[in-house]
């Protein structure tokens, strides 16, 4: 990695061999910086590390670790990639014992370091309610590592990012820190121009970097929110787990104003036995038309008909012939087969009238009728998308923003 002001061969000043990327905030974007270059290094470096001194709690391990360890095929193990949990490190400085903590960091990037050619550090997430704090601990374990610091920044106005470079760089030159550069991340495009007009209020001595925002980045996919709520999936592949989520719907209406501002890729979250919404979803992957959703997150603990959970691959063919008598007079579905659904509101009477004579003969009518609200049953031909069952579970903690 060359730093920023530098010539490549002043490698004794402009050449670095580790970097600390720390954040401001919350959903600063320094994860994606840290991937991107992580990225960059696999091309140029023989062997490029990635670490991380402390990392959320929660019983899993640290996604963004995981995420860069498999990507990159790194030669290292998860526990050798970081050096304490958030609540040990919580401990220690609440404790008074922050230089117990900031050994321990350092003792376990020392272990990683002879492994790698270079190493790119991530520092906290920020669950903290003091960001500031969070960021004083970030430049005094970059310091403690001998790393030059990445200050990502929120892109969020003109002048919260001259004030958060103001206050970032006062912080490093009162601990004597080294200064990589600054990127201002998730820059909507509507600010671009602004921050051009107003270049004149960054120091030109120190280099700025700008990342406009890309909202599908933030995009969970169907199997994310399957794995976050502990969901079970009842249809669907490995293939249509991977389709992304651009918004949230609860299905509390009735279909005309459900379909009315629905977009493409929502995930419905409907109860299964509203089988309007959920025949109106399915019907949305046929026509161009009309919005596609992108999943189903079934609620309420009911169970899905079989006609809805029938596998897409299998045609439409046991339902083809229809057959109305006495025995299938008051059933809830009189269709045979499971390629149709009888559904929607209706009535059903009917009456038997039974004649004996003396010499035992006799005779049986039955007279019914089925009147029906809808002028024809739900047809289901084709289905591309996924129906998840939510499970019950208690509150836990919000998932860590990156």
């Amino acid at each position: 990695m060359t730093a920023p002001g530098h010539d490549q061969q002043d490698a004794p000043r402009g050449v670095v061999h580790n970097l600390y990327i720390t954040g401001m905030e919350p959903a600063s974007g320094k994860s994606i910086v840290a991937l991107g270059l992580m990225q960059t290094l696999a091309g140029r470096a023989r062997r490029a590390g990635f670490f991380r001194p402390i990392v959320a709690d929660g019983g899993q391990p640290d996604p963004q670790i995981e995420l860069i360890r498999r990507r990159f095929e790194l030669d290292a193990s998860y526990e050798e990639m970081h050096a304490l949990s958030a609540d040990e490190a919580h401990a220690l400085i609440a404790a008074g014992r922050h230089d117990e903590l900031e050994q321990r960091v350092f003792e376990a990037y020392k272990r990683l370091e002879p492994r790698f050619d270079a190493i790119v550090c991530e520092g906290t997430d920020f669950a903290g309610v003091l960001p500031a704090l969070d960021f004083e601990l970030n430049v005094n374990l970059a310091n403690q590592l001998g790393c030059p610091v990445l200050v990502v920044i929120k892109g969020s106005s003109v002048a919260g990012i001259a004030s958060a470079v103001r206050i970032a760089r006062a912080s490093l030159e009162r601990k004597g820190s080294s200064l990589f550069g600054f990127i201002a991340s998730r820059v909507p495009d509507t600010l671009l121009a602004d921050m051009r007009t107003h270049s004149v209020i960054y120091d030109p001595g120190e280099p700025m970097y700008v990342l406009p925002e890309n909202s599908a980045l933030g995009r969970p996919t169907i199997a994310q929110v399957a794995e976050e709520l502990g969901a079970e999936v009842l249809v669907g592949g490995p293939d249509q787990l991977h389709r992304e989520v651009s918004d949230v719907r609860v299905a509390a209406m009735s279909v005309e104003h459900f379909i009315e501002d629905l977009v493409d890729g929502t995930l419905v979250v409907v109860p299964a036995d509203r089988s309007d919404i959920v025949v109106a979803c399915l019907a949305s992957t046929l026509s161009p038309s009309f919005p596609a959703v992108s999943g189903l997150l079934l609620t309420g603990g009911y169970a899905l008909s079989p006609t809805l959970r029938q596998d897409p691959r299998i045609p439409n063919e046991d339902s083809i012939d229809f057959e109305f008598d006495q025995t299938n007079l008051f059933q809830i579905d009189k269709s045979p087969g499971f390629d149709i659904l009888d559904s929607g509101q209706r009535l059903n009477v009917g009456g038997r009238a039974t004649v004996t004579a003396d010499n035992g003969l006799g005779g049986s009518v039955l007279i019914g009728r089925s009147f029906r609200a809808e002028a024809k049953s739900h047809q289901v031909w084709k289905r591309d998308l996924v129906p998840l069952r939510a499970q019950r579970q208690s509150p836990g903690p919000s998932p860590h923003k990156m």
